[in-house]
Formats: structure tokens, C-alpha cells, sequence
């Protein structure tokens, strides 16, 4: 009897770990639909982006019907952005844009979803990152091989895309500007900046012994920054040099307390990004749309597009003007967004709609950075920071974006910034996890034994 109750117990020890097994299994399962709609969004028709994304969520949810550690936590950040959803829901009552109002609350109802249930499937942070990391290499082997073999990149473009995204790709291309396998410069820029992103945050980690991984991640991060050169954008290039001088600031400067340290690396980096913006065509041609922008315009255009915006939001400060009505404003110059998310929510939303989306991305910023500062006083495993860098790089980056870009309301962005969001939770509660379910397995291997 001794001996068949803890053969019991083993046996429902057993049965758990085989049950974290399978929930393992289909939640990678559920990130892979989740990916090809973050990168590979443009290549999709409308009901199968969105059955995606609908199946990788419906997949998390019944990856977890063994309920007997579920735990949902809602933080403060949670809480403001379901705010910011509320102020959306109540506009839709006057939007002059209902569909596209819907699509987006839609989107981001989906990505809260998300958020909230992937800090319960503890240790697959490395899937998610691996997943980053090898779909946004794809973007970059592409951009590579455009710049040096356009000719065959124009050959597969041809097989792979539809007519609109094709001509649009080989629109740019006549103009020197590389889009890879996408049909607009911007987005293969965001794809290209999560990748040098994360080849910046690999560096900053390993350690002084793993020189020759160093010197591989350096040659993979300058490549990519040479692809992000050529598509001659001039946002997503400096948001993603003053996204990685935060990360290397609030690492080195503020919890390594080696402000030396961070000098020397902002210099070094200083000095490589002006010897490609002035000695390479791609640096000199970026240069100059810096100072004097498109066809002399520093503004892209885009300044009547701000003032119309900021003058909406002049006329109804508190609520905007509806969910998706910047839409129908911009529409008379020519645009379908903003291209500025705080004007953009400001004139949709109004300001307390806003509040809570800046609320969200703030607390959600200083949640990440006190983690890494927790992180780095104990002595867990040392990756754990180079995935809350990741974290950090990518929303720090978004946020930044905000001011000239659409990575709230693009829906492939908002999904590469929800999830990593969500990676400070997912490494919170993984490690405790981790740890107690390894011990009561071995405890359990004990007794049986016995």
C-alpha cells in the first residue's frame, strides 16, 4: 500500500509533465500562425490574415484547458489599454469609418488576448525570440539579395507576390530603394530594424569568452544595417540608432554603473554609422533626404497631414472624432493613416483615449526596465536579460516609430510590439515555475525509489 500510493503519485507527476509537454507542443504550434501574420502580412488576402491570427489565439486558449496552474494577471498597463479599447468602442458611435474602426479594435482586442495569455506558457520566451530572429532574417537575406542580385530578386518577387505589391517593389527598386520581398520601403524597414535590434541585444550579452560569436553577431548586425541603409527610410534608421543607444544607456549607464563603458561603445558606434552614411551610396543618398527629405520637401509631405490632425483634435479635445475617422481627413491629401500615432489617436480618440494608450506604453517600458535591473542582481541564467533587451529594443523602438510611422494601427506591428510587451511576464512567472516543477518531479523520482 506504502509503495502504490506514491507509485500514484508518480504516475499523476507523470501525466502533468506529459500535459506541459503537449501544452508546450501547441503553443509553438500557435506562434507560427501568429508570425506569418506579423511577416509575411502583405501576402495574405483579408480573411486569412485574420483567420491567423484568430487561430493562433484559439490555439493558446486550448492549449491551457488543463487548468490546474492557469493564472491570468492584469497589470496596470493592462488595465489602460483596455481603457484605450473602451474610448475606441464608445466612438464607434460617431466614426464616419465603422469598418475600419472595427478591424482595428478587432486587431488589438485579439493582441490584449495575446498578452494576457502568453506570460502562462512558461519557458518559451527562446521560441518567441528564435521566431523573431529567424523570420526577420529572411527579410534581411532578401534586402541582401536584392541589392546584389536584383535582377533574380526581381524573378522570385514575380512568382511570390501579386501584381500591386510586384509593382510597387519594382517602383522602388528603379529608384534605388530595396523593399525585398514586401511592396513598401517602411515595412521592410521595421522588419530589417527587429533584426539588427536583436543582433545588438545578442552583442550586448554574451560574454568576453565567446569572441567568435561576437564577431559573427557584429557581421550579422552590420549587414543588416547596410539592408536597412538601402531602403532609404529615414525614420525607421534613426529610431533604431536611438533604440539601441537606450538599451546600451539603461544597461551600461544605469545598472552596470560603467558610464565609461557605455561612452566608448556610443562612440565606436557613432564612428561606424558615419563611415556608412558618408562613404557608401546608399549612407550618401540617406544623408541628403535627411537634410533637404523628397523632391526638397524635409517633410515627406506629410506636414499638412500633422496640422489637419492636430486641427481635428483642436475641435473635440476629449473624445475625437471617431475611431478611424483620420482615415477619411487624410484621404483629401492623398493618405489612408496618419502617419503619426499621437496625432492620429488625438484626433480619432481625443485626448483621454490617448492618455491611456501613452499610460500603456509607458508602464509597460518601465516594467521591462526594472526587470532587467532585477535580472542582472541574481544569478539565474544570463539569456534571460538578452530577451528582456529584446523586450526593451522593440518597444522603445515602437514608441519612437510613433512620431512618423503607424505601429499601432499597421496591424503586423502592433502584433511584434504586443508580444513584447508580453515577454517581461513570460520570464516573471517562467523561472519560479521552472524551478518548483523541476524539484517536485525529482521529489517525486525520490520517494518512488524508496
Amino acid at each position: 500500500m506504502y509503495k502504490s500510493e506514491f507509485s500514484t503519485t508518480y504516475e499523476i507527476g507523470i501525466h502533468k509533465i506529459k500535459s506541459l509537454n503537449v501544452q508546450s507542443m501547441l503553443f509553438k504550434v500557435s506562434i507560427f500562425p501568429l508570425m506569418l501574420f506579423a511577416f509575411f502580412f502583405g501576402y495574405l488576402d483579408y480573411p486569412v490574415k485574420y483567420v491567423l491570427i484568430f487561430g493562433a489565439l484559439f490555439l493558446l486558449l486550448f492549449s491551457s484547458l488543463n487548468k490546474y496552474n492557469a493564472l491570468i494577471v492584469f497589470q496596470t498597463q493592462d488595465i489602460f489599454f483596455l481603457l484605450y479599447l473602451l474610448s475606441g468602442i464608445i466612438s464607434l458611435f460617431y466614426t464616419d469609418s465603422l469598418s475600419r474602426a472595427l478591424v482595428y479594435l478587432g486587431i488589438w482586442s485579439f493582441g490584449i488576448l495575446i498578452k494576457l495569455w502568453l506570460p502562462y506558457f512558461r519557458n518559451n520566451t527562446k521560441y518567441i525570440i528564435n521566431c523573431l530572429f529567424a523570420f526577420s532574417t529572411l527579410h534581411v537575406l532578401a534586402t541582401l539579395l536584392q541589392i546584389m542580385f536584383p535582377a533574380l530578386m526581381i524573378s522570385i518577387n514575380a512568382v511570390i507576390l501579386d501584381a500591386n505589391t510586384l509593382y510597387w517593389n519594382n517602383l522602388f527598386l528603379r529608384q534605388n530603394a530595396y523593399t525585398g520581398i514586401t511592396g513598401q520601403i517602411g515595412t521592410n524597414a521595421f522588419y530589417l530594424s527587429v533584426f539588427v535590434g536583436i543582433a545588438v541585444c545578442k552583442l550586448i550579452t554574451l560574454s568576453k569568452q565567446q569572441r567568435n560569436t561576437k564577431f559573427v553577431f557584429i557581421c550579422l548586425a552590420g549587414a543588416a544595417f547596410l539592408a536597412l541603409l538601402a531602403t532609404q527610410k529615414r525614420g525607421p534608421l534613426l529610431f533604431c540608432v536611438l533604440s539601441i543607444l537606450g538599451i546600451l544607456y539603461i544597461w551600461y549607464a544605469k545598472t552596470k554603473k560603467n558610464i565609461f563603458r557605455f561612452i566608448w561603445l556610443v562612440t565606436l558606434l557613432g564612428v561606424a554609422i558615419m563611415m556608412l552614411l558618408l562613404f557608401t551610396d546608399y549612407g550618401q543618398t540617406l544623408t541628403s533626404r535627411f537634410f533637404y527629405g523628397s523632391y526638397g520637401d524635409i517633410y515627406s509631405g506629410r506636414l499638412p497631414m500633422f496640422l489637419l490632425m492636430w486641427e481635428g483634435f483642436l475641435e473635440k479635445p476629449l473624445l475625437g472624432h471617431g475611431l478611424a475617422s483620420t482615415s477619411t481627413l487624410v484621404g483629401t491629401l492623398g493618405h489612408s493613416t496618419g502617419h503619426n500615432v499621437y496625432l492620429q489617436s488625438l484626433n480619432d480618440i481625443g485626448l483621454i483615449g490617448t492618455f491611456c494608450l501613452m499610460v500603456f506604453m509607458y508602464k509597460s517600458l518601465e516594467r521591462t526596465i526594472r526587470k532587467i535591473r532585477m535580472q542582472s542582481n541574481t544569478t539565474g541564467p544570463h539569456r534571460l536579460i538578452y530577451y528582456l533587451q529584446i523586450s526593451l529594443y522593440l518597444q522603445l523602438f515602437v514608441i519612437l516609430y510613433g512620431l512618423t510611422g503607424n505601429p499601432i494601427y499597421d496591424h503586423f506591428q502592433f502584433i511584434i510590439y504586443i508580444i513584447a510587451c508580453a515577454i517581461p511576464g513570460m520570464i516573471t512567472n517562467g523561472s519560479s515555475f521552472s524551478q518548483n516543477n523541476i524539484k517536485s518531479h525529482n521529489g517525486m523520482e525520490d520517494v518512488y525509489e524508496k
